[in-house]
């Protein structure tokens, strides 16, 4: 057969296997992505597919995980992962300390100061 044609026909059933997908249980998705790329070799005398299709197959089959939009699900999960949107807002939140905030907290812990800002005074106008 041509590899063209096989390619179509293996996007064409990526493409209707994640319409459904979601209402699928997860082994059901395990099994019928085996069955497409035990296929797709079966077809092509042993070509794997290409990389891009091997990642929405995997999506398909993690789909339950990556529409999880739970912001505790790395605490509350046994095998979390993030998507790419999860993982940018993660780390806007998150933030490394700089040498101004290791100063600070030498000044405010080691040298024992009660204040390590400036102190606010009034004019003596006022």
């Amino acid at each position: 057969m041509n590899i063209r044609l096989i390619n179509a026909q293996l996007n064409d059933k990526i493409d209707r296997l994640e319409d459904i997908a979601i209402t699928l249980v997860t082994n059901e998705r395990i099994n019928l992505v085996n069955e497409i790329i035990e296929t797709y070799i079966r077809e092509t005398g042993g070509r794997k597919p290409d990389e891009k299709s091997l990642i929405r197959l995997s999506n398909i089959i993690l789909i339950e995980d990556i529409k999880d939009r739970t912001p505790d699900k790395v605490r509350l999960k046994e095998y979390p992962f993030l998507s790419d949107r999860q993982v940018l807002t993660r780390k806007k939140r998150e933030y490394s300390l700089e040498e101004d905030t290791i100063d600070f907290l030498h000044q405010k812990e080691v040298k024992k100061m009660d204040s390590a800002f400036k102190k606010r005074t009034k004019n003596k106008d006022e």
